[in-house]
């Protein structure tokens, strides 16, 4: 169950710094990137999840893949194999890249789990006027079985056309300790449970606050924008599908 929590934690780590790609550089490279699905299977990939989203205002195919080689070795074969010819590092244990390809743009984020021996990669195809359309900030605040932060603005929005998940991205200038006291406050009272929660200081699993309403789970994070003072906050709200 645990493992569970952590993997989504670094899915919304992973997914939130899609949203700072907008001015990524790009690459281009026609051979081996018309088929990245393949490439990284042949790397040795295998797809752990695929699913239909809409990333703002453009739609798009986000595929998750395991693999078994660490970090490093990866990114190296990935350049190869799809001619990126260069992936940024962030925090040491994640990568971000960007591809174009004949009319799809494709963006990856590698990270790796140390406690699993894995490394995931997120793959996000798109066409190339989804991918612009993509990179616009929402209107307004999306609509979701969560409350938004008061007085934060909308900065990205995933959500899995299925219904299953969806994943919003905010700016505030509160801190970490007053997004914790308002879902703490807001969630309980609308039925939900907290769980994993830390005794005295932030140490839950990442970071993160969790909670659970039946087959509901939402997680919060909090962190730092690399561009401005404000903190980034991270809603997610996933509904587990029960057998």
């Amino acid at each position: 169950m645990l493992t569970r929590f952590r993997s989504l934690t670094v899915t919304i780590a992973a997914l939130l710094l899609f949203a700072g790609m907008a001015h990524a550089r790009v690459f281009s490279r026609w051979r081996g990137a018309s088929n990245v699905r393949q490439t990284l299977e042949n790397l040795g990939g295998t797809v752990g999840y695929a699913t239909a989203i809409q990333l703002n205002g453009g739609a798009g195919n986000l595929t998750v893949f395991r693999f078994g080689a660490g970090l490093d070795d990866l990114i190296a074969q990935m350049k190869q194999g799809l001619g990126i010819q260069d992936m940024t590092y962030a925090g040491g244990t994640l990568a971000l890249g960007t591809l174009a390809s004949d009319d799809r743009m494709h963006r990856f984020v590698a990270a790796r789990l140390p406690d699993l021996n894995q490394t995931l990669v997120f793959h996000v195809d798109q066409s190339k006027a989804d991918y612009e359309s993509s990179n616009k900030p929402p209107d307004k605040q999306p609509a979701m079985a969560v409350p938004p932060f008061p007085g934060s603005s909308p900065a990205f929005f995933v959500r899995d056309v299925g219904a299953d998940m969806a994943l919003a991205v905010s700016r505030t200038a509160s801190t970490p300790e007053a997004v914790e006291a308002f879902y703490a406050s807001s969630l309980t009272g609308d039925g939900w449970s907290r769980f994993l929660a830390p005794g005295k200081g932030r140490t839950a699993p990442g970071g993160a606050l969790y909670f659970q309403r039946g087959a509901e789970i939402c997680v919060i994070l909090v962190s730092p924008s690399s561009s401005s003072a404000e903190n980034r906050l991270a809603v997610l709200h996933k509904r587990l599908r029960m057998k």
